[in-house]
């Protein structure tokens, strides 16, 4: 029995040790035909989507808060519309623990905008949590927290200066104004928007501080000293407020560019053209010392109305300029109309690489001529005047030939026969007779009154006329133009003044053939003229190339001082001859002709011996 017991044991060993063998190769064949089907294909690799979160604003709107975002497609940037964003808003305490407040999704437009207003919140300081759920194929994007203090009363500063600085001047003047937004949010602020009473505030210069500013009222001013600077260079300007425990900090910014200021004078050569004629115009760029040659000026003509109604579009082209800064193109006139108007313009596209100011001349005016025709003539009343001038010469010279030869005739009728026949062949050849048509002279006085210096129309100028005897006045009109109508014949004489500028007289005989019906006179500037002589006169004390670009008095007499003159050189004469000059160009009374003489006398004293 006990060897029995042993075989059977031995026995249920060996069927568990095949049993399980069995079972192995079972599952590696398993595995083995699973496996064979899909030996060959790719793994496969699952790629979702990503979204990104962009907050924009969260400011205070009234007595709630505003907040405005983008929900945008990571990779390609295009807006997830239809989706949502969810905006939980909690308060904080001075420990800074943080309680439920507010809970809201809102969903994305067709432009991936969101936009949240919560109202009524009392004054403390909030927590903004933003979240947009994805789902299978998207991703979630990464949660945005912000916090904003509405317990504190917000202050918006904006900052006024020019976005162009001309590299020569050296001070840079800065308006600053700060506006309290209890009353809503900034883009609700308008003239009648609360003020800041008192506010000091801290300006930077290139992230250097410069200067710290105290508004009153909510304003403030400040001219800032600027550090020497290559013209096309650019300065970043900041104003900011710490913020105390009464307003949250605010800041603004501005870019100022530095430039070196560009001006452009246009002329057009002939004043008078006849319709579609060629018209040539020059014109000068100048801007400090630097070469400018080879600078692109568009020059165009301005589009007119002809007399039927139709436009006429209008002309253009680019001139190169020389090195000296000038330039010559030309262009062609209208086929109509009375006058054509032309102006010169250096871009902005090609100033801004070059560091230098954009800048347009003022309009160079030709008049236009009609053309002679028969067409013409009848549809103008000059034309037609003309006409029947003519036709009634004619008509007389016809009749006093019909009255001689019939004078003529009687007479021979009268003498004895013999006398007769030895006078009809005389009497019967046909006499030549020559005529002469003539325009009939020119009586009218009136022309037009510009600016030498500007070449601008110039209103308000004084005309007197006299002629035989007597004394009429004119003002000049906004267009520069004066009428005085006809005269008498004999001489005449015009006296042009104006405050400001030098006077002029003109003399001329009437009848005249036209030169005085269209008189073209320019004033010169006072101001212009004392510039000009004081120019002139501190010449011989500077290098040529320091009397380049256009300088104040005061730039021009620190360079003849910086230096040892060439010539002697009386300082107090310059000083004073300076200070003229000042004082009548930018001084309350004006430039008067006085201070001509007053400066000319100046110049006498500066003036070496022998000089």
């Amino acid at each position: 029995m006990r060897r029995s017991g042993a075989v059977a044991t031995r026995d249920s060993r060996h069927l568990g040790a095949r049993t399980s063998r069995r079972l192995a190769w079972a599952l590696f064949l398993a595995s083995v035909l699973g496996a064979t089907p899909h030996a060959g294909a790719e793994p496969t690799l699952e790629v979702r989507g990503r979204m990104r979160l962009e907050l924009e604003r969260v400011d205070r709107a009234g007595h709630g808060l505003v907040v405005t975002g983008l929900l945008l497609d990571e990779a390609l940037g295009e807006p997830m519309a239809g989706w949502t964003v969810a905006l939980r808003l909690g308060r904080q305490d001075e420990l800074g623990r943080e309680t439920f407040v507010y809970g809201h999704a809102a969903p994305v437009d067709l432009e991936g905008v969101f936009h949240f207003e919560v109202p009524n919140l009392p004054r403390a300081r909030y927590v903004v949590h933003l979240s947009a759920p994805g789902d299978l194929h998207v991703t979630e994007p990464a949660p945005i927290d912000r916090e904003i203090d509405l317990a504190r009363r917000a202050i918006e500063l904006r900052l006024f200066v020019p976005s162009e600085q001309p590299a020569t001047l050296p001070t840079l003047p800065v308006v600053i104004e700060a506006v309290a937004l209890d009353r809503g949010a900034s883009a609700s602020i308008g003239a009648d928007a609360p003020r800041e009473p008192e506010l000091a505030v801290d300006l930077d210069l290139d992230g250097r501080a410069v200067a710290t500013v105290l508004l009153k009222d909510g304003r403030g001013s400040i001219s800032l000293m600027l550090p020497p600077g290559v013209a096309g260079r650019e300065l970043a300007l900041r104003v900011q407020f710490p913020g105390d425990e009464t307003r949250s900090a605010a800041e603004a910014t501005a870019r100022i560019r530095l430039v070196e200021p560009a001006t452009l004078v246009l002329a057009a050569e002939p004043g008078r053209v006849g319709a579609g004629g060629e018209v040539t115009l020059s014109g000068h760029l100048r801007f400090g010392a630097r070469s400018s040659a080879g600078l692109p000026v568009l020059v165009r003509r301005i589009a007119s109305v002809d007399e039927d109604g139709a436009v006429q579009d209008g002309d253009s082209t680019v001139a190169l300029t020389a090195p000296d800064g000038s330039f010559v193109t030309s262009l062609r006139a209208p086929r109509q109309g009375n006058r054509a108007s032309f102006e010169a313009s250096f871009s902005s596209a090609e100033a801004k690489p070059r560091g230098l100011s954009p800048a347009s001349s003022e309009l160079a005016v030709v008049e236009i001529l009609p053309r002679l025709s028969w067409e013409g003539l009848t549809r103008r009343a000059t034309g037609t005047a003309l006409l029947v001038s003519g036709l009634l010469v004619l008509a007389v010279l016809g009749l006093r030939l019909i009255g001689a030869l019939w004078r003529r005739r009687l007479a021979a009728r009268q003498l004895p026969a013999e006398v007769a026949a030895a006078a009809l062949p005389r009497i019967g050849v046909a006499q030549r007779i020559l005529g002469t048509l003539r325009i009939s002279a020119d009586r009218r006085v009136g022309g037009r009154v510009a600016d030498a210096d500007r070449g601008r129309p110039l209103p308000g100028v004084h005309v007197e006329l006299r002629a035989g005897g007597s004394q009429l006045q004119r003002i000049t009109d906004e267009e520069g133009r004066y009428d005085f109508g006809e005269h008498p014949a004999g001489p005449v004489e015009l006296r042009f003044s104006r405050s400001g500028f030098l006077s002029t007289m003109r003399r001329g005989e009437l009848p005249h053939r036209g030169e005085l019906a269209a008189l073209g006179i320019a004033l010169v500037p006072v101001r212009a003229q004392l510039l000009r002589l004081y120019s002139e006169a501190l010449a011989p004390y500077l290098p040529a190339r320091e009397q380049l670009g256009p300088r104040t008095p005061r730039e021009l007499e620190s360079l003849v001082l910086a230096r040892p003159p060439r010539a002697p050189l009386d300082r107090a004469a310059l000083t004073a001859m300076r200070q003229l000059v000042e004082e009548a160009c930018f001084g309350e009374d004006g430039a008067q002709p006085e201070r001509l003489r007053q400066l000319a006398r100046e110049v006498d004293r500066l003036r070496p011996p022998g000089g």
